[in-house]
């Protein structure tokens, strides 16, 4: 008991988040089984199966079974619509370059760019900062071609029997656990495994050439690589960027007014707010746009926030009263801000003076919320930024 405590200090001591640590470990040795379990029955791609391990892997045996089913059926969904991925790239640029690239020049691993690209496109396009973890994933992603590299052509050439490939990959994979788990390494560590499965094909005798090796890698590492350019070049200037941002925020209101939150809670999406209010007013100033809409808004979208947790407390303070019906009635207003923002207004000033004649000391907090969404109706409506 004594040496498994100092070990786990140890680990702690060096960085590494143990649960972390522990969960990774046992996913690697599930994707090697995986694997191992894969190519006794004969599967050509033994590989693959360690990749959807890594691909489903949850904590949480229900999150877990969850998502497993999901996988399944987006799989089914995504062999009958692929060819839709086309007709997405009306509007985006390095996808359409991508393709175009391929299409022309014939490039015999011009499938893996475009699969690099539009994933991590699609993945992360919702991120705040996406380029910050697509530089991560690019770095552990080419870690995990040399990585997979160095098997193939310094490990492999020695070997004699395929169960030896099968064998020899698996430490490779078990470094993983160690990434995962420490605190500073964590983030976009597992594409290292994925790219590493992605380009490894145990199977003897080997038979591709080194330069197709390395060309296929390039081509793997070239997607996180385009789509982090795309992000801090495309991406940040676009309108679509600060339209997301906005969106955010006005959808957070509507589900406040919607359901109950702590103070606790409330505390977290102020600085979530405040944090893409930082954002979006970045985004702007890159653009060349006005930043006082911008400000403005946000600043209405705090005091109406503000607001929705004074109407929850006069709700839970005063049940049945008729000013706990009328913040009732405001809340419900409330969650239908951006369709109605001008009904929320009229409905915050009414029962503003309603409190005030009261003495109540939330009236201040209402009618600065209903002027303040009265100033800004056009940012409410999310016109403003769609110009």
């Amino acid at each position: 008991m004594s040496n498994t405590l100092s070990a786990t200090y140890a680990l702690t001591r060096l960085g590494f988040d143990i649960p972390r640590f522990n969960f990774a470990l046992r996913t690697a040795l599930a994707s090697a089984l995986a694997m191992t379990l894969a190519w006794l029955i004969g599967l050509e791609h033994p590989q693959w199966s360690a990749m959807t391990v890594w691909a489903v892997s949850q904590p949480v045996r229900g999150m877990l079974l969850e998502k497993s089913f999901f996988r399944a059926i987006g799989t089914l969904i995504g062999t009958l619509f692929g060819i839709m991925l086309v007709m997405l790239c009306g509007d985006n640029l390095p996808l359409m370059v991508v393709g175009a690239a391929w299409v022309v020049t014939g490039w015999s691993v011009g499938a893996y760019v475009m699969l690099g690209v539009s994933v991590m496109i699609a993945l992360f396009s919702n991120f705040e900062t996406p380029y910050h973890i697509m530089g991560r994933i690019f770095w552990w992603q080419l870690a995990g071609a040399a990585a997979a590299l160095s098997c193939h052509w310094l490990v492999w050439p020695q070997l004699h029997a395929e169960w030896q490939l099968v064998a020899t990959l698996v430490p490779f994979l078990l470094v993983v656990a160690l990434l995962f788990g420490h605190n500073r390494l964590n983030i976009g560590s597992i594409d290292y495994v994925m790219a590493l499965l992605l380009l490894s094909h145990p199977v003897y005798p080997l038979s591709s050439s080194f330069n197709a090796s390395l060309s296929l890698a390039l081509a793997v590492v070239s997607g996180p690589l385009l789509a982090y350019l795309t992000f801090r070049t495309v991406w940040p200037a676009d309108a679509r960027r600060r339209i997301h941002l906005t969106d955010m925020m006005l959808d957070e209101v509507s589900s406040m007014a919607a359901e109950e939150r702590s103070s606790g809670r409330h505390a977290v999406w102020q600085a979530r707010l405040y944090h893409r209010l930082l954002k979006l007013i970045q985004s702007v100033s890159r653009s060349g746009e006005p930043l006082p809409p911008v400000t403005s808004g946000a600043l209405a979208v705090l005091a109406a926030g503000n607001a929705i947790q004074s109407l929850q407390q006069i709700r839970k303070a005063q049940p049945g009263t008729p000013t706990a019906r009328r913040a009732d009635l405001a809340l419900q207003r409330l969650t239908r801000l951006r369709q109605q923002p001008a009904a929320s207004v009229g409905t915050l000033r009414r029962l503003a003076d309603h409190l005030q004649r009261q003495e109540h000391g939330a009236a201040w907090n209402i009618d600065n919320a209903a002027r303040s969404i009265d100033a800004n109706l056009e940012f409410f409506r999310s016109g403003a930024l769609r110009t």
